[in-house]
């Protein structure tokens, strides 16, 4: 592998919201991120997550038990190859 001769920097801000409904959960992430060249890597622009789960406690509130479903979204990049020697 070859090391690169400038500085890489990756810039990143995030938005995050959780709402609550007694034991309905809902969870929001969006991440906004750019890197200074992209010939050594490549970034999704945006990339964003949301959780909906129900969390039940159990046995007096020692256990949680927590059951739901997520999604995720990428705006389109192109990935390098992999492929270690």
């Amino acid at each position: 592998p070859l090391q690169i001769p400038t500085k890489l920097t990756v810039q990143t801000a995030w938005l995050s919201k959780s709402l609550r409904m007694k034991h309905l959960i809902f969870d929001f992430k969006v991440y906004f991120q750019k890197a200074n060249d992209t010939n050594i890597v490549n970034l999704p622009e945006i990339t964003a997550g949301s959780s909906l789960y129900l969390d039940l406690p159990l046995f007096k509130d020692a256990l949680h038990l927590n059951f739901g479903i997520d999604a995720y979204y990428f705006t389109p990049f192109y990935t390098f190859s992999y492929a270690p020697q």
